[in-house]
């Protein structure tokens, strides 16, 4: 059970010295959130009403305020079912939560983020760029990349068109990763719109994390960039390598961003490689297993 804190009081548990220290917060929190998330009733009733109990400051006895004082910064989708303190079992002043549809990198979002970083430089460690299955925002992207004649529905939005400019670069990598191992019509087969999702997803953070590494490496070295997916069944952050309820270690956690255009590479043909790809990919073997 996690450990529960006074109410008023504003620091970090353990506040973490490194950003590797800050990852491994983060994964253990979400560790233990997916855990309780999948206990019984009967045990989730034990722990409490709510799989992710928050810890809340709202200020000292005293009338002060507290300082920010948050150890990571999140960049997350604005999804209803993604709340970061929750899934990563943190409290009040522990993250600094930036979210907005797709979890893009906009000018707005950036200079939030620039904020964080620039004004609580002795406690921020980490920057973290969360996405998440069936992301509403990267699911339009992908159907605008399927039936580029949607993208005329849009045009003239810009506030909606802005964000799938953003994400339309990762449909288009993950689309070529898919035709490199499945064929050139592989984007035309049956359960091909389910497996774009998936790498698109993925490709979609970690281009944004790697953006965050360029912007901020040379001004604040220690300062770490991750990225990861929230799985809404499992309610791990992982990257969907495994078929559902057969998650496996190495998937779960938060990830180095790609270092270079191989970098990516990498990455999206090791999730078209995956198991869960795969089956969408074939779902008649997969079916017939």
């Amino acid at each position: 059970m996690l450990k529960a804190l006074h109410c008023f009081d504003a620091s970090p548990e353990s506040a973490p010295e490194t950003s590797e220290r800050a990852r491994r917060l983060l994964v253990q929190g979400n560790c233990a959130f997916a855990n309780k998330n999948a206990a019984t009733p009967q045990i989730k009733h034990a722990l409490g009403a709510h799989p992710g109990s928050l810890r809340v400051s709202l200020g000292h006895s005293n009338g002060i305020a507290p300082l920010q004082t948050p150890f990571a910064a999140i960049l997350g989708c604005a999804d209803a079912r993604v709340p970061p303190e929750l899934l990563f079992s943190k409290g009040s002043n522990e993250l600094f939560v930036v979210r907005v549809a797709g979890n893009v990198l906009g000018q707005e979002c950036l200079g939030s983020l620039h904020y964080a970083v620039s004004h609580f430089s002795t406690t921020l460690k980490l920057i973290v760029v969360l996405a998440h299955a069936n992301c509403g925002a990267v699911t339009e992207a992908v159907e605008v990349y399927l039936q580029p004649s949607k993208y005329l529905d849009i045009a003239t939005d810009y506030s909606v068109r802005s964000i799938e400019d953003h994400i339309l670069l990762a449909v288009r990598v993950a689309a070529i990763s898919l035709e490199s191992l499945y064929g050139a019509t592989a984007t035309k087969q049956p359960g091909s719109r389910a497996a774009l999702l998936e790498v698109a997803i993925v490709l979609n953070a970690a281009l944004s994390a790697y953006r965050l590494r360029q912007e901020f490496q040379n001004r604040f070295p220690d300062l770490g960039v991750v990225f990861g997916a929230y799985d809404l069944i499992s309610g791990h952050v992982r990257l969907p390598l495994s078929l559902p309820g057969q998650l496996s270690e190495e998937e779960k956690g938060l990830f180095a961003p790609p270092e270079d255009a191989a970098g990516f590479r990498q990455i999206a043909l090791r999730i078209c490689k995956g198991q869960l790809v795969r089956s969408l990919m074939a779902p008649a073997r997969y079916r017939a297993s």
